[in-house]
């Protein structure tokens, strides 16, 4: 007999561990099982065959192979015949969640049993399970009938002792209402471990949320009972959003309750996590009985007056909610009209109102006996943007102006409540839409009306932003002080004559009057504005310092520095804010000392004292200030003009 093989020695692999004993070539195995005599010794082990059938099948084979094949390993596992670690270390997992995965896959139920062998066998296999993939394999899975979704919850709960698969389970989509539809299901094994599973996710206060959302609430009540503050306020945000937007007869009477709820609610800042809140809210407006709709915009303002609510209050508006809040303005229900101005006002920063309101408005302001009503309503007004000219000649007409001093002048001097500074804030930014320097005749008439002692008061007793509001009036007034239509030649100069002696102004060098004009060292504005530089509230530097600035113009800059040097505290004030005021606060405060620095008597007076802050200017080089300081220190004759700082 003769034996013809294709090779008769072996070529080296270089694969590790081909030399070690019991490692045979393909050759030597024919060999030995042809008997051939050179390998007559060799003693391969095939005492683990079932083994390497099983891993092969389960890799490579068919449908009826690797459902044969998962029998074959679910028994072994049973009967401990092979190690779990060993399963886990040949890559079994991730192969058997491919299979799970897979569309076609013909036996979900044996693979998940399989699964669940080597969880509780093996502690460790459990990290190799507990990836995003492999448990939203597993949730998917939870749609399938009842046996397999009975085994894939149970699954889950295995895992569930992982911190790692409790983080992730409920952020897979759909988990938490698949868990409480099983909860709530004929199969008393899978609801059982829906519940215990439901209870470990529960600590989180977001599966919390979404489980009151799918209609579980057991979680959600108790940390109502026993959670943090933060946590009882999103409870009871959750329990108050399900009840007011449930159609369901039985809770409608909660409704009221609800709403009261989540206006107390919306203070905090985490309820701007719920994005689609607002717009809900605005639709259940106009179907609401009056207190849950006075709930409802109280929620409404609460949360669009956060600081971090600006793109919510931008997306309000352009789904349309000044259309539906302006006809609000016309409920009989004081509580509802303030409500909804108080939304309006939150929202409508820079937006124009439609015109037929504004007649509305304008009487609420005049016959509302609520000051909290007036308030927002003017704040609303104050809103609208300047550059509408429309609306400001029909707040003219509407006699808007005499119906504000009438009312600031009714104001007890001695109260100052929030809502009153709210209110003056308000009024204070009217008045400038009504002192454009554009329109003189305005500004003639708003002087007329009695705006500016009113203004002048704001100076001395309103708050930072009313004062801000004030000088910013007061500064569109001076400009046109010295744009008299009068010539140059005249004999009173830019100033309108006065039959009084009293009335002439060392600025101008002629006869002035506030209503003829608006001079400020009539009115006697000045002496606050200082005041209000030398206070420790920041706010209105810029706005002051640009309404003295009007004092120091080409034509009257000296009389003006003059004037400014000789107010006790003037120039140490303007000094003092070009050190701790905004850049643009020094910028201006700079300019002024420039033009009172120019007289010798000043320079030596106040020089020492500007020349330290000039100095500390100089080595902090903001570039808008540097040609300033420059300036100024070769006034102070502290820098040449050739120098390499200009």
């Amino acid at each position: 007999v003769v034996l013809a093989y294709g090779a008769e020695s072996d070529r080296a692999l270089g694969v590790p561990g081909e030399d070690l004993k019991g490692i045979y070539s393909a050759r030597e195995f024919v060999w030995w099982y042809n008997g051939h005599p050179d390998c007559r010794n060799l003693a391969p082990g095939l005492q683990n065959t079932d083994r390497a059938v099983i891993l092969g099948q389960l890799k490579y084979g068919n449908d009826d192979e690797f459902k044969n094949s998962l029998l074959g390993l679910e028994i072994l596992i049973r009967d401990k015949l092979i190690d779990c670690e060993w399963i886990s270390d040949e890559g079994f997992i991730p192969i058997l969640f491919n299979r799970l995965g897979s569309s076609k896959c013909m036996d979900r139920l044996g693979i998940i049993k399989v699964l669940r062998s080597i969880a509780l066998e093996h502690h460790q296999a459990k990290e190799k399970m507990a990836d995003i993939n492999s448990l939203t394999t597993l949730v998917k899975s939870l749609a399938r009938d009842e046996m397999v979704r009975r085994e894939a919850v149970g699954l889950l709960m295995d895992l569930s002792p992982l911190s790692s698969v409790r983080r992730r389970i409920g952020r897979i989509q759909g988990c938490i209402i698949m868990l409480v539809a099983i909860l709530n299901g004929n199969d008393p094994l899978s609801s059982n471990d829906a519940g215990k599973l439901l209870a470990a996710l529960s600590c989180n206060t977001q599966n919390a949320l979404l489980m009151a959302e799918a209609g579980y609430f057991l979680p959600l009540i108790q940390h109502l009972k026993e959670g943090s503050d933060m946590s009882k306020i999103l409870m009871a945000t959750a329990l108050s959003r399900t009840l007011l937007f449930s159609v369901t007869s039985s809770v409608m009477s909660l409704r009221e309750p609800a709403s009261a709820i989540l206006a107390i609610t919306s203070c905090s800042d985490s309820i701007l996590k719920h994005r689609d809140l607002p717009d809900q809210l605005l639709s259940l407006i106009n179907l609401s009985s009056p207190k849950i709709k006075c709930n409802i915009l109280l929620a409404l303002n609460n949360m669009l007056s956060q600081p971090g609510a600006s793109k919510f209050r931008s997306k309000m508006v352009q789904n349309g909610a000044m259309q539906l809040l302006l006809p609000l303005l016309n409920e009989s229900d004081t509580k509802i009209r303030i409500a909804a101005l108080n939304v309006l006002y939150t929202i409508s920063d820079n937006l124009s109102i439609e015109e037929t309101y504004l007649p509305k408005i304008v009487y609420i302001i005049s016959s509302s006996s609520s000051e909290a009503e007036q308030a927002a309503a003017v704040g609303l007004l104050s809103n609208i943007p300047l550059s509408d000219k429309k609306v400001t000649d029909i707040l003219k007409k509407l006699n808007l102006l005499p119906v504000l001093v009438s009312l600031l002048n009714s104001l007890s001097s001695s109260s100052s409540t929030s809502t009153t500074r709210w209110l003056e804030e308000s009024v204070a930014g009217v008045f400038i839409r009504f002192t454009a320097p554009s329109d003189k005749k305005l500004q003639l008439y708003a002087a007329e009306m009695g705006v500016i002692p009113i203004l002048v008061k704001f100076l001395s007793y309103g708050s930072i932003k009313a004062k801000s509001r004030a000088a910013t009036s007061l500064t569109q007034l001076s400009q046109n002080c010295l744009s008299s239509s009068r010539p140059r030649n005249s004999r009173w100069g830019n100033c309108i004559p006065s039959t009084t002696t009293d009335g002439f102004c060392i600025i101008h060098s002629g006869y002035c009057s506030i209503k003829g004009n608006f001079c400020l060292v009539k009115v006697g504005a000045v002496p606050p504005l200082i005041h209000i530089l030398e206070g420790d509230e920041r706010e209105a530097d810029e706005a002051v310092l640009v309404t003295i600035a009007t004092l120091l113009q080409d034509e009257v800059w000296e009389d003006g520095s003059n004037y400014i040097a000789k107010i006790s505290g003037g120039v140490e004030a303007i000094i003092r804010v070009s050190k701790v005021g905004s850049v643009k606060a020094r910028e201006t405060a700079l300019w002024i000392l420039e033009r009172v620095l120019r007289i010798e008597e000043y320079r030596s007076k106040y020089g020492g004292s500007a020349q330290v802050v000039l100095i500390d200017l100089a080595h902090k080089e903001e570039p808008s200030l540097r040609s300033l300081v420059a300036k100024l220190l070769t006034q102070l004759e502290l820098l040449q003009e050739q120098s390499s700082y200009f």
